[in-house]
């Protein structure tokens, strides 16, 4: 007599729990969908609105840990050591616009206001509190938007769900973006009805630079999640008529959404002129490919090299081809230095300055707006709010001891993603996106402030979420590692 197993019923504090982990993955979907397109979320609401949305999916993942305490156990497991590490970033900022250390630590601006006005005013590390209050906040969005991603990722199929609005909305905004341009429009002139010219494709987002990191990610994001696709569709080993067989049905089919969305990316970042956001993609997209022959010379996966170069020459050719004019000439010059140029180079020196003067203490998160008039050794006509390197600005705001701690706990991060990728054997393109979309934000920093504006920041929060989420064995996940 046959024996039919009974469907055992799941208790309902595990049903609940699974409907909130449901919910929070819906909702940073929504944030990561919505985040681009007020300019990036770089409007005066744009900040404050999506911390009180984070804040909100916070409230809603306590209550998950609550009902299944692993959520919070696996995810401090994994990254418990770089999350102090930031944890005491953010608690030194916090004391930099406080009035509560020595005050012979307190900028003079205060002591020189204390004296214009004849009453003494509690002096801070900040010369400008509120600003350094504003950037703790932001920081602690990307902390949290990090912390959620990380804990819900441990299925590869919730993975797979976030990954797939990462790409979603990267290639949705590139089209979006090459369809401003060709009705000769902006963002900022659809939201502000102000006249700007629409001199490169910026999308959704006031400075195409941003733009182009934020299609950057996407765009690796579309070729790691195009490599794990072909990886099971397209069959190698039987000679090149069964791999152009297989690799045609896979364009045509399985793949082709990806595909589509790679081209669309790419291209929105050659179209976007960014020099910087091109070169940094490009330095990102070589070393995923570096990475992957590593795995091949140890006899590991070599199948990926040829998709991977396939895919790649195919996708750079074609975006280049259809939009890299305008960036040809941006490139060009480079040769002769330019007005840009010129400006990045003044803030710098200021910003060496100001570290050169507050190398331990810094000057206050943030407060580069109101220290560069300070340090500047000449006039630019233009708004000078970042020092076009975040490098450069973090570490004039946090001092150099607190801005090495914020690094080191970013690049932490960075080597659980490579370690995950190199030991996992499956379900490791998550890990290799949170590698690569590291390297990318980390050579575009140096020229350029694109991790400041909260979508390109909590996009590349959550990518370092799943690459960090993914990185454990799949034994190590126990249950919650399964796909289904």
């Amino acid at each position: 007599m046959s024996v039919v197993d009974e469907v055992v019923p799941r208790p309902p504090l595990a049903r609940w729990a699974d409907l909130l982990r449901g919910g929070v993955i819906l909702g940073l979907s929504a944030i990561l969908l919505w985040a681009p397109f007020p300019l990036g979320s770089a409007v005066s609401w744009g900040a404050p609105f999506l911390e009180l949305a984070i804040g909100g999916l916070w409230c809603i993942w306590l209550i998950g840990v609550a009902l299944q305490p692993d959520l919070f156990i696996r995810a401090w497991r994994l990254s418990w050591q770089p999350a102090l590490l930031y944890a005491a970033v953010l608690i030194w900022a916090i004391a930099q616009a406080l009035p509560l250390l020595p005050q012979t630590w307190s900028h003079p601006v205060w002591q020189m206001a204390s004296q214009t006005l004849g009453r003494a005013i509690p002096g801070t590390i900040s010369i400008d509190p509120w600003r350094t209050e504003d950037a703790v906040l932001k920081l602690l969005a990307y902390a949290m938007m990090f912390w959620l991603t990380l804990s819900m990722s441990a299925r590869a199929r919730d993975a797979e769900r976030l990954l797939g609005a990462v790409i979603a909305s990267s290639a949705g905004y590139g089209l979006y973006g090459f369809v401003l341009t060709a009705i000769g429009t902006t963002q900022a002139a659809i939201l502000y009805t102000v006249s700007v010219p629409a001199s490169y494709v910026s999308g959704p987002f006031m400075l195409h630079n941003s733009f182009a990191t934020f299609e950057g990610i996407g765009f690796l994001a579309c070729v790691v999640k195009g490599l794990d696709l072909a990886r099971e569709s397209v069959v190698i080993s039987r000679g090149p008529t069964r791999f152009l067989e297989t690799a045609l049905q896979f364009v045509i089919g399985r793949g082709a959404f990806v595909l589509i969305a790679g081209l669309l990316t790419f291209s929105a970042v050659v179209a976007s002129a960014s020099r910087a956001g091109s070169v940094a993609t490009g330095v990102a997209f070589l070393a995923i490919l570096l990475m992957s022959y590593r795995l091949a010379a140890r006899g590991q996966r070599s199948s990926w090299l040829p998709v991977l170069s396939l895919v790649g020459l195919f996708t750079v050719l074609i975006a280049i081809l259809l939009s890299g004019q305008t960036l040809g000439d941006r490139l060009a010059e480079l040769a002769g230095g330019g007005e840009t140029d010129s400006i990045r180079l003044a803030l710098w020196d200021a910003s060496v300055r100001m570290i050169s003067d507050f190398p331990w203490v810094g000057l206050g998160l943030g407060s580069f707006p109101d220290a560069y008039p300070l340090y500047a050794r000449s006039v630019i006509p233009y708004v000078t709010d970042k020092a076009h390197s975040d490098y450069l600005e973090l570490a004039a705001g946090l001092g150099l001891p607190a801005a090495i701690a914020f690094w080191l706990s970013v690049a932490w991060m960075c080597v659980l993603c490579i370690r995950g990728f190199l030991r996992r054997r499956r379900d490791h393109h998550f890990a290799l996106l949170g590698f690569g979309a590291t390297v990318l934000v980390a050579v575009h920093a140096t020229v350029d402030f694109s991790l400041q504006l909260p979508a390109v920041g909590l996009t590349y929060a959550l990518v370092l979420g799943l690459g960090v989420g993914q990185s454990a064995r799949s034994a190590e996940n126990g249950s919650d590692g399964r796909r289904s």
